[in-house]
């Protein structure tokens, strides 16, 4: 699948705990991290 323009991640994984919170009957919680700044390795 390719997805063309801008992808909300935070959105995403929102929605994806709330999904998993759900179906397991726990909380699950999603905490972006902003990496722009970060050397890879």
């Amino acid at each position: 699948m390719e997805v063309k323009g801008k992808f909300n991640v935070e959105r995403f994984y929102q929605t994806l705990a709330a999904i998993l919170s759900r179906k397991y009957g726990v909380k699950v919680t999603a905490t972006g991290v902003n990496c722009e700044n970060k050397k890879a390795g």
